[in-house]
């Protein structure tokens, strides 16, 4: 290829020329960018950003009170009205009927039907006794007759006065006694066999109970004309311990009175004699 061809037009332009314009273009757009840049940072300010506000929560501590109970209002009760009292009236009492007596004809009738019906009793076979001897029959009156046939002027005074004279019930203590309502004779009377009708016993001293003692006590005293005992005294041998219960008990002895022609007489120099025994 020759020169001529190489330095064509159509395919290369000189190389000089292009430079240049590239440069001139390049500074065209740089001034042309620059203008632009300058207009907007006059004409664009960036918007001041309000501060942001603070905002204060205030707290505030508060105390519940208890719940107050609900007071129900008290309901009045209502008063009760008495009623009133109605008059009672107790019933007349109703005199009752006496019943009608029945005839009397009834009760025969009735009466011989009960004896009709009643059975014939039996007739009780009743055992043969043996007859005694003759002999035990014979003593047995015989004895009889003898006190039958015995006159009352034998039996000794004494026992004629028991006999006739009644029984003191009101003794506390019967003893057998010697009654001389009819004693005329005084060499008949026994201060020994002068008794009381009515006697107490002594009370048995706690002490004595005690040490386990036992004894006798003879108490001599006169005997009044109203059967009263006077001035009684303890003889020797008694022991301390026993002398207060027998006088005690010696005064409530109760004689009957000694009649001597039929006047009483005081008796002396009767004597009592008391027991302690522990059982």
């Amino acid at each position: 290829m020759t020169d001529a061809g190489f330095y064509d037009d159509r395919f290369l332009t000189p190389p000089a020329e292009n430079d240049g314009v590239k440069t001139s273009t390049l500074l065209l757009v740089g001034l042309f960018h620059l203008a632009m840049a300058g207009l907007l940072l006059n004409s664009w300010s960036p918007a001041q950003q309000d501060e942001p506000k603070l905002s204060t929560i205030k707290i505030q501590m508060l105390r519940l009170s208890k719940p107050v109970p609900e007071t129900k209002p008290v309901e009045p009760v209502p008063m009760a009205i008495p009623e009133p009292v109605q008059p009672v009236f107790e019933p007349t009492p109703v005199a009752p009927k006496k019943p009608e007596p029945k005839p009397v004809v009834e009760n025969e009738l009735t009466f011989k039907r009960v004896e009709e019906k009643k059975p014939t009793p039996k007739k009780e076979v009743k055992p043969k006794l043996e007859k005694p001897e003759k002999k035990v029959v014979e003593k047995v009156v015989k004895q009889l007759e003898k006190r039958v046939s015995q006159p009352a002027e034998t039996l000794p005074k004494p026992a004629l006065a028991q006999q006739s004279k009644p029984i003191n019930t009101a003794a506390k203590t019967p003893v057998k006694q010697y009654d001389s309502l009819n004693d005329d004779a005084s060499e008949t009377f026994s201060v020994e066999r002068y008794k009381p009708i009515e006697k107490q016993a002594p009370e048995y001293p706690r002490g004595a109970l005690r040490k386990g003692l036992e004894g006798d006590c003879t108490v001599r005293y006169t005997v009044n004309t109203k059967g009263d005992v006077e001035s009684p005294e303890v003889l020797a041998n008694c022991h301390p311990l026993f002398k207060k219960p027998s006088l005690e008990a010696a005064k409530t002895f109760r004689y009957s009175p000694r009649m001597v022609n039929g006047h009483a007489v005081a008796v002396n120099n009767v004597h009592n004699t008391f027991e302690y025994r522990i059982h």
